[in-house]
Order: C-alpha cells, then sequence, then structure tokens
C-alpha cells in the first residue's frame, strides 16, 4: 500500500509540475526580435540587387579566337 501510495504522490506531483511550466510558458507574449535579427533584415536593401551587372568577361573563347575575323567557315 505504501508503495501505491508513493506512485501516486509522485505522479501528482509531475502533473502538478508540468501544468506550471505550462501556465509559466504560455502566457508570456512573443518577444519582438532582437536589433541584430532588424540590422541583418534592413541591410539588403542597401545592396546592389543586380550583382553581374557589371561583371567581367571570363570567357576565354571571346578573348582567343582566331577566327573573329572570317566570315565563313574555314572548314568547309
Amino acid at each position: 500500500m505504501n508503495k501505491k501510495a508513493a506512485i501516486a504522490l509522485g505522479a501528482v506531483i509531475i502533473l502538478v509540475a508540468g501544468y506550471y511550466v505550462y501556465l509559466t510558458y504560455s502566457s508570456k507574449p512573443i518577444p519582438a526580435p532582437a536589433l541584430e535579427t532588424v540590422v541583418v533584415q534592413n541591410a539588403g536593401s542597401s545592396v546592389n540587387d543586380k550583382p553581374l551587372e557589371n561583371a567581367p568577361d571570363l570567357n576565354p573563347v571571346n578573348k582567343a579566337n582566331p577566327f573573329k575575323s572570317v566570315k565563313t567557315n574555314p572548314f568547309e
């Protein structure tokens, strides 16, 4: 009988503690975002939206094509 009472008392304590934790954390309002988060979100507005607009031409074929001035295919 003593063992059953200890188990029942432990279960009641666990239930009460769980209910207390539930009430404590569910009633708190959601905090506002930190200042760092706001700064990170607004940082994109001053950055160039088209980063490849002024990209250099890195294609080696355009620079080293020996047949640029040829108008017909020399291999036909």
